[in-house]
């Protein structure tokens, strides 16, 4: 946890988040720590032929363990959330030292792919042989017995992001603005949505708090648990809320 982590696209949202203070607070530091995160982006790409990211990198930048199932590997599904942050950025500052690494990165993870069209959720450094666990937490090349409590395959969205990456890159600089701040929808209060404004606040129990049916997953059959807080819950009715908020008032 002391290292420079990409993890779960740790810095990808954190930029996002940055962005958005911005945006908000218009205090220019936040926008500037979110550059400084996207430069760091940039010094953190490996060489070829490996020119991707990555999960964990030390103080010297090679990349590390993390977790016991998080070997030092370049990883095929954190790299994808990079590659989406520098164009992210790109469109922010209209900077092409934020483009530059994207195509190099795509066409490697492409010529990475595992026969089923998905990437590898660690590629092994230097040999780029995808690497695995098994249920013993011990490495491995072959696929047959992974623990399945994580993604050692991911998504392939490489297709996407080289159409963003086409479209962004012949773009002039005053359709980059207009991406960059796109008219907001003018939202406006309905019958629908103060009746759903209204149940939302009913469901709130003494202390403020949405409770809701379910278990503790990952407490093993014992735990008693029946009454859970959902994040899920939580995020859906906090939007609605701050929707209903944002309309103007009838």
């Amino acid at each position: 946890w002391v290292y420079y982590t990409f993890n779960d696209n740790a810095i990808a949202d954190t930029i996002d988040t940055l962005l958005l203070a911005a945006e908000v607070y218009g205090e220019a530091r936040y926008r500037e720590a979110a550059l400084r995160a996207g430069k760091f982006m940039l010094l953190a790409q490996m060489p070829d032929p490996q020119p991707a990211w990555a999960q964990q990198y030390g103080f010297d930048m090679h990349p590390v363990w993390a977790r016991k199932f998080e070997p030092p590997a370049i990883s095929g599904s954190e790299s994808q959330g990079i590659l989406r942050s520098l164009m992210r950025l790109y469109v922010e500052t209209g900077d092409r030292k934020f483009l530059e690494p994207v195509p190099r990165a795509i066409a490697y993870l492409r010529r990475s792919a595992l026969a089923d069209g998905r990437l590898a959720r660690f590629y092994e450094l230097q040999t780029n042989q995808p690497l695995y666990l098994t249920r013993q937490y011990e490495l491995t090349y072959d696929d047959s017995d992974m623990p399945t409590h994580y993604g050692f395959k991911v998504d392939n969205g490489l297709d996407k992001l080289a159409q963003q990456y086409e479209r962004l890159s012949q773009l002039t600089a005053q359709q980059l603005a207009a991406i960059r701040r796109p008219a907001k929808e003018q939202l406006r209060v309905t019958p629908k949505l103060e009746t759903q404004v209204r149940e939302t606040i009913a469901a709130l129990d003494e202390r403020g708090a949405w409770v809701e049916d379910g278990r503790l997953r990952y407490h093993g059959k014992a735990d008693d648990t029946r009454r859970v807080i959902e994040s899920t819950t939580f995020i859906k009715n906090i939007g609605l809320l701050s929707q209903y908020l944002s309309a103007p008032q009838r």
